[in-house]
């Protein structure tokens, strides 16, 4: 996807700000999830759901906010798959500069246009064809960037080496070292973008099973209103005993979660890029999309917690 920014990119896709708490383009939670995460063990602040509303399709609902997981799964190993491309495209790009020779000039000072059109014009010719046959090459680059040679140059390294790649004359010792260093620095950039994407793949996965592990009792304790009436008040406080523990096991993993994207963006938390999570998942209707999946979660069994109670109490 694209991501603007000097002198590399990608430098913001992990090098991103501390994660807000609150995601403000997540429709779902609005204000509850920044309550919830801020005070976790305060559950008596928040309450979403009315005594008097009606009981929801609360297992549909909860089984539907799953799929915020698959689709950021989905997003998360495309992206890895083109990061990966894009990180073996500059590897044969600094292995194509590598091969290209310089002209006699043994310039050491800073990079300059040199007069004087030679040899040297189509060995930077031969760079420029290098990079297009590369790095602009890759099958997303059209869709995810659609730049220029000059464009791309610029935003991948800087303005001025751009310019003397595209402008200049002469592929000296010094602009071929330069180029090299820039080359490997956003390949290894890739790199660490890649090991922020296989971390944030394994959380997905993690807070996958978790969710999941329990999915069976969680299902049984939340029928619809019609069935709880015929319920003995002993089986109704056992449903409720089981919503209680999963509702407890999903406030450990909201905080879990939590502490994973702060300790993921702690390092970075100076830089003004987006977070890992904003940009992997800036495209989908959640930002946050294990905390969206866990809050709803939440939102269903104290729901169900609620009307069990008021079943309970009318038996009185």
């Amino acid at each position: 996807m694209s991501y603007t920014g000097s002198p590399n990119r990608f430098t913001g896709r992990i090098l991103g700000a501390h994660v807000p708490i609150q995601d403000s383009a997540n429709r779902l939670l609005g204000l509850s999830l920044l309550v919830f995460v801020v005070g976790i063990g305060d559950t008596s602040v928040w309450d979403p759901f009315p005594v008097t509303q009606g009981l929801p399709e609360l297992a549909t609902a909860t089984f539907t906010a799953s799929g915020y997981l698959a689709d950021a799964k989905s997003a998360t190993e495309t992206e890895r798959k083109q990061v990966v491309i894009e990180r073996d495209a500059f590897h044969r790009f600094v292995r194509l500069v590598e091969s290209i020779s310089v002209s006699e000039d043994r310039q050491t000072g800073p990079l300059v246009f040199a007069g004087g059109a030679d040899s040297s014009t189509e060995r930077l010719c031969s760079v420029r064809n290098a990079y297009r046959e590369t790095v602009m090459n890759v099958s997303h680059f059209e869709d995810e960037y659609d730049e220029n040679i000059r464009e791309s140059l610029t935003l991948e390294f800087d303005d001025h080496l751009a310019t003397v790649l595209l402008d200049g004359q002469q592929f000296s010792p010094l602009l071929k070292n330069t180029v090299i260093l820039q080359t490997t620095a956003a390949k290894e950039t890739r790199e660490q973008l890649l090991d922020g994407i296989d971390d944030e793949l394994t959380s997905l996965q993690n807070a996958q099973t978790r969710l999941r592990e329990h999915e069976h009792a969680v299902e049984r304790a939340m029928k619809p209103r019609r069935q709880l009436r015929t319920r003995s008040v002993p089986t109704l406080r056992e449903y409720d005993a089981m919503l209680r523990e999963e509702e407890d096991r999903c406030e450990q993993l909201l905080a879990d979660r939590q502490h994973e994207i702060h300790r993921e963006n702690r390092s970075y938390s100076r830089s003004s890029k987006p977070a890992l999570q904003q940009y992997l998942y800036d495209a989908l209707d959640v930002t946050y999309p294990v905390l969206a999946t866990v809050t709803e979660r939440i939102q269903d069994v104290r729901a169900q917690r609620r009307v069990i109670r008021e079943t309970i109490a009318n038996r009185r």
